[in-house]
């Protein structure tokens, strides 16, 4: 069984891991995304609306996670980060 001090320095590699992951396909996704819109307009064909109905999904997944699942992860990552160290610091 590991110690809480094991668990609380996991909790914090988590938590950068989340972070690092979060900011990189968040830049990814902006990145993709001005690609898409930009072909967008000179891209007109049979196959560019078979793309863009499999792209939504996949856009508002990424969207929604990019906006607020993401961020919310973390935050939850960091309060309870904060909490268990408030804990082994005998701040409880």
């Amino acid at each position: 069984m590991e110690s809480l001090d094991t668990t609380f320095e996991r909790m914090k590699l988590f938590e950068q891991s989340l972070g690092r992951f979060n900011d990189r396909l968040a830049e990814t996704y902006r990145f993709l995304a001005e690609r898409h819109d930009a072909a967008r307009d000179d891209w007109q064909d049979k196959f560019a609306r078979e793309y863009e109905a499999a792209w939504a999904p996949l856009e508002s997944g990424l969207r929604q996670w990019c906006t607020k699942e993401g961020p919310q992860y973390l935050a939850v990552m960091e309060e309870k980060a904060r909490l268990l160290q408030r804990y082994l610091d005998g701040d409880w």
